[in-house]
């Protein structure tokens, strides 16, 4: 009597299981099915019982299994079926869904019986290739910013941009489009071996037209023809909402040969991240004042310590937790880290913005010079550093100092006010900008610390400072000594806009 009560308790038990269990002797027949099968399989009970368990197993892996079940019964145990695979079930309707089995024996009457656990892990497994994309996408972002946060030059960004972004989405040929006015010059392509006609390399045409049957039908050579016909993917390079151009994908290689929407959305995700590279290499090329390679150096070291301190870090932090997410087996730690994640990467996007806009200041041309340097001194107020400010700048528009002197001055209050922000303790400073007698003249004094110049004249950025004023015929000036603050004073001609008519 023990025994049958017991038997019967298993068996109660599997039967209100939450996965379907099936029950199978050692020829491979199945002696036993729970009610949950039905639910996970599509066959009634009745319809499995004395079958094969091969009828539930994919038709490419059968041979194979029934191997793998005469060797379990071989050396029976409990543990997980197919560690470190990939498994599949197959329903009665010849579909085929992800799954997870779970193996133990029981004893019975009629020999050794294996119990087979199965769980279907379809939404599981969802879940886990979309965070696999979202890491991927992110990824494809992080190499381009990595690829081109250093550099400066357009033509070596854009270069690196169309390889890498070839090789991303697997294209036969990738074409990078550059607005320039209302058209759009081919300003870089990559392709593999008679991917494209060399033609395309010289193509202009209204912005207007650029819609995919045109660029299809611009860009196929005559190697190509009419199977490019639908093969292409076009993504906008956008920065801070304003169109900049178009990344094309021509062609993707291998079978079945077209994109995927996944496709789509890396394309969008690695151009989104190309056009910052695009815009601040653009911005650094008219920063450079006569294209000096000392100041441009300076700049490029700038941008990418800033990169590398800050975004570069936070990001691969963030997909070393990612990477670290696949690895978890329920699906709310899934959720609950993807969550996390897109939390963070919003906190990275508005850092990112501030790197740019630090970069090249856009408040100079809405706001003018002055309110953007008083912008800036209340930037340095919220991080506990004073700055008083004494302006006396021309307000006409004629009698503004030109782009170059603006973007000039503003550059040179940035970097004193971050030394002395950075280095030198202070709690107060005094700003002041005085255009007068043909001349503008900058002043950033501080109540800190202060440093003895002969012995740091080659740092905290005074070399390029230097240089930058000198390029427009001017001078800078460095008072400090130890416990007294600092004094760094500039002196350049002005020269207005409307002198420029």
């Amino acid at each position: 009597m023990p025994d049958h009560a017991s038997q019967a308790l298993e068996r109660e038990f599997l039967e209100f299981a939450p996965d379907a269990v099936i029950g199978v002797d050692e020829t491979g027949e199945i002696k036993l099915v729970n009610s949950r099968t039905q639910a996970v399989l599509g066959y009634t009970r009745e319809e499995l019982i004395g079958e094969s368990v091969e009828m539930l197993v994919p038709e490419g892996v059968r041979p194979g299994h029934v191997a793998h079940r005469d060797g379990y019964f071989e050396a029976p145990r409990t543990r997980p079926m197919g560690a470190g695979h990939d498994l599949y079930a197959r329903r009665k309707d010849g579909s085929e869904f992800p799954c997870e089995i779970s193996l133990s024996t029981v004893a019975t009457d009629n020999g050794m019986m294996a119990l087979a656990a199965i769980r279907d892990i379809t939404d599981r497994r969802r879940d886990r290739d979309e965070l696999r994309r979202a890491v991927r996408r992110l990824q494809a972002a992080t190499d381009v910013a990595i690829a081109v946060g250093g550099e400066t030059d357009l033509e070596r960004v854009l270069e690196a941009i169309v390889e890498r972004g070839r090789a991303l989405v697997e294209a036969r040929a990738l074409i990078i489009l550059l607005r320039e006015g209302e058209e759009l010059v081919v300003a870089a392509t990559a392709a593999v071996a008679g991917g494209l006609d060399p033609k395309v390399s010289g193509l202009r045409m209204p912005a207007q037209q650029a819609s995919e049957q045109v660029l299809l039908g611009r860009f196929t050579g005559a190697d190509l023809g009419a199977k490019e016909s639908g093969r292409a993917l076009l993504a906008p390079l956008l920065f801070r909402g304003d169109p900049l151009g178009l990344v094309v994908a021509l062609d993707r290689i291998g079978e079945p040969g077209r994109f995927s929407d996944e496709h789509q959305r890396l394309l969008e995700a690695f151009a989104a991240s190309a056009a910052t590279g695009v815009a601040t290499a653009r911005s650094m090329a008219e920063e450079r004042l006569q294209n000096t390679i000392d100041a441009a150096e300076q700049e490029r070291s700038r941008w990418a310590r800033e990169l590398h301190d800050e975004t570069l870090q936070a990001l691969a932090v963030l997909r070393m937790r990612l990477s670290s997410a696949l690895r978890e087996e329920t699906a709310d730690q899934l959720h609950d880290t993807g969550q996390a994640a897109v939390e963070q990467i919003d906190d990275e996007i508005v850092k990112l913005r501030r790197l740019i806009t630090e970069l090249r200041p856009a408040s100079l041309d809405t706001i003018g010079l002055e309110a953007a340097l008083q912008a800036l001194a209340e930037q340095h107020h919220q991080a506990k550093l004073q700055v008083d400010c004494d302006f006396e700048l021309p307000p006409e528009e004629d009698e503004r100092p030109t782009p170059v002197l603006e973007t000039a001055v503003y550059r040179l209050v940035q970097e004193a006010l971050n030394n002395v922000a950075k280095h030198s303790m202070a709690r107060r400073a005094d700003l002041s900008v005085h255009a007068s007698r043909g001349s503008i003249e900058i002043e950033v004094a501080d109540n800190g610390v202060g440093f003895e110049t002969n012995l740091v004249s080659e740092g905290f950025g005074l070399v390029g400072m230097r240089e930058r004023a000198a390029l427009l015929g001017g001078t800078l000036e460095v008072v400090s000594n130890r416990g007294s603050g600092t004094r760094v004073r500039a002196e350049i001609p002005l020269t207005t806009r409307g002198d420029e008519y």
